[in-house]
């Protein structure tokens, strides 16, 4: 795994450590994600500095997950590690069945309406308890659009774009 390769898809953030025995807390920006898994490699980068460590375990805690590495036994161990952002390569993500797909995949998709009109490009995600949206840079304001049937008239994974209906009212 290479921090520089462009496969590296940010999960979530170390928040700090909890009880002595190494575990420590993350925010998983998809709190519904099981892709992290005991026995999975993942990168860690704070201040530029990156470590590649191997999961031990993940369990819920809270609003959290408590995530415990093979090479980490003790707080001491966990602080440093504080504020760092995880990362995993897009190689471990299990397959999909056909017709599926991962939100990070749709990242720098041309967004479109019907009639071919450019609107830009989605430029994040965003996970939220009651549909998933995209977050487009539109004439560099940014306009979320919900991930539903009525605004989403069709993912093209072969030609890089969404196809969006009634955007109007996202506009103004």
């Amino acid at each position: 795994m290479n921090k520089n390769s462009s496969d590296l898809i940010e999960l979530g953030e170390l928040i700090k450590p909890h009880g002595l025995n190494g575990e420590i807390k993350l925010f998983l920006y998809n709190k519904k994600s099981d892709i992290l898994k005991r026995g999975v490699k993942v990168c860690l980068e704070r201040e530029s500095v990156l470590s590649y460590l191997k999961i031990e375990y993940l369990k819920d805690f809270n609003k959290y997950k408590l995530i415990k590495f093979c090479s980490v036994d003790n707080r001491t161990d966990a602080e440093s590690f504080n504020q760092c952002k995880i990362f995993l390569s897009r190689k471990e993500f299990p397959k999909l069945e056909k017709g599926n797909f991962y939100l990070v995949d749709v990242l720098n998709f041309d967004v479109v309406d019907d009639n071919n009109c450019n609107y830009g490009k989605i430029i994040d995600v965003i996970i939220l308890p009651t549909n998933n949206s995209i977050l487009i840079d539109y004439d560099g304001k940014e306009i979320i659009i919900p991930i539903i049937e009525e605004f989403v008239k069709l993912f093209d994974f072969d030609n890089k774009i969404v196809i969006l209906k009634n955007i109007e009212g996202f506009l103004k």
